[in-house]
């Protein structure tokens, strides 16, 4: 393992509260004690990796059941939980540099093979496969448990993935709901493989590929005689390549629940791309399809949404073109006019007053945020000096360029960096220099994924561009190094 990575931290701070553990998961049967340098999986779907210890760690990534990590360092206690730090492996068990704490009743120490590599994104941010283990529903069994003549199966006790080839580490073909009904492939035999047995079907909409039995029931009757079954339901936002909220404000959610964290809470008219790995998951009485959120796995419920024809370069987003009177949409910096104002951490009156403006004081607005309906007031979120947060337009001006900071009037390129915590490298491989300029001495290469953490986006003399390109200061994670690095080749990470 390569010394810097150990420590590895991969921040995703979004400036809204990311909060609570995902606890449904039943504690790990370890058969003793853990330890550093063990290989352990991941027990559960939907378990937080946080950047820290304890429950208000910022969440870099969800893993479900099957990830395999490597225990990097351990055991502390915070939030009443035994917390370890592990970095994510792939199949052939290679350190792959996403690493963060998990609390230890989510995992299980086993001699088995790691799952595959989480797809990492746009932004770096891993997207892990899910597993097959279901949420239980009251759909009842039909007793039948023959699937060595079946014709054709019934999910009962979904939502379960169809994948590509049997075992938990075929890719994920999509995820089926409970009462979808399929054909079974004909030949095909059943294949026993990671603790469950296997059936190669193809489903109503016609996507092949492997599903558990366990999680299944045989039928002995066609359930879709001359083509009569329903289409596949959602099947139009699994198809499409953005869907578009019709019934704001929507929050985006961290994971597939009512009970998931708020990433954000997006307009009526948002625009958010669907993930490349669509799916459909069923859970606290809603469906709820996977999108994409600035690059990372985030879930919305599908009675707000419709699908869309229009993507975003950054999801969410307001489609350029967008009829709107508003002023503030595309605004790229306020002006307050009736102050004092509250700058709050979430867009709404109770939402933690984390700043106060005068009248006349301006703020950049952070370009990556749409606007907000909340308490009877339209929300922007704005940065500032300590980071930024919502303020209501009824008390700002929009403006049309990015106001002067502290140091610089920055251009409207460097408007998502200004007040962003880190950035990922997402056109690598990247240099980091000891200056500004293509000349300058080469400090270190990042690859795509590489976290950094902004420390400047200017320098002494208020100068930010040369060679051509706009530059930002920062120091990868788990180094000391620090340089610039232009930002055509990286993306803000909160």
């Amino acid at each position: 393992m390569r010394a810097q990575i150990l420590k590895l931290i991969i921040a995703l701070v979004l400036g809204i509260g990311l909060i609570g553990p995902q606890l449904d998961f039943a504690r790990a049967q370890n058969g003793g004690s853990i330890a550093i340098g063990d290989t352990v999986t991941i027990g559960s779907d939907g378990v937080n990796m946080r950047q820290t210890p304890g429950t208000n760690g910022v969440i870099i990534t969800t893993l479900d059941t099957g990830i395999s990590l490597e225990i990097l360092d351990g055991p502390t206690t915070a939030s009443g939980y035994t917390w370890w730090m592990g970095v994510v492996l792939d199949e052939n068990s290679v350190d792959q540099g996403i690493s963060g704490w998990v609390i230890e009743d989510a995992l299980t120490v086993e001699d088995v093979q790691a799952t595959p590599t989480p797809d990492n994104g746009s932004t770096g941010t891993p997207t892990p496969q899910p597993s097959v283990s279901p949420t239980a529903t009251a759909t009842p069994s039909t007793g039948n448990t023959d699937f060595g003549t079946a014709k054709w199966v019934v999910v009962v006790d979904g939502p379960v993935n169809l994948r590509k080839n049997p075992g938990l580490q075929g890719a994920v073909v999509r995820t089926l709901g409970t009462d979808e009904t399929a054909t079974r492939v004909d030949p095909s035999e059943l294949t026993d493989r990671d603790g469950y047995t296997w059936i190669n079907i193809q489903t109503q909409a016609g996507e092949t590929g492997w599903a558990a039995t366990e999680f299944l029931d045989p039928l002995s009757t066609d359930p879709c005689p001359n083509g009569t079954c329903a289409p596949v339901q959602n099947q139009d936002l699994l198809d499409a390549n953005s869907v578009v909220v019709v019934d704001g404000p929507l929050n985006v959610r961290s994971s597939a629940s009512a009970t998931g964290s708020i990433l954000d809470t997006v307009a009526t008219g948002a625009v958010l791309n669907t993930a490349t790995n669509g799916q459909v998951k069923t859970a606290d009485d809603y469906n709820w399809l996977k999108v994409d959120y600035q690059g990372q796995e985030a879930w919305v419920a599908v009675d707000f949404i419709a699908a869309s024809d229009q993507t975003c370069d950054t999801s969410p987003c307001f489609p350029e073109g967008t009829s709107t009177d508003d002023p503030f949409v595309g605004a790229l910096g306020v002006e307050v006019f009736d102050g004092p104002l509250n700058v709050r951490d979430t867009a709404g009156l109770d939402g933690a007053i984390v700043d106060v403006l005068e009248t006349g004081a301006q703020a950049p607005v952070d370009t990556r945020a749409v606007l907000t309906d909340a308490d009877g007031y339209t929300w922007i979120r704005i940065v500032t000096a300590d980071g930024g947060g919502w303020v209501a337009t009824d008390f700002v001006h929009a403006l049309d360029q990015v106001p002067c900071g502290d140091v610089v009037c920055y251009p409207a390129e460097l408007s998502s960096f200004v007040g962003a915590s880190g950035a990922f490298v997402t056109d690598g491989p990247l240099n980091l220099r000891s200056e500004m300029g293509t000349n300058s001495p080469i400090l270190m290469t990042l690859e795509n994924g590489d976290y950094v953490t902004i420390e400047s986006v200017a320098d002494a003399e208020a100068a930010y561009e040369s060679d051509g390109y706009i530059w930002i200061q920062v120091t990868p994670a788990g180094t000391d190094q620090t340089g610039w690095v232009a930002i055509d080749f990286v993306t803000p990470a909160g």
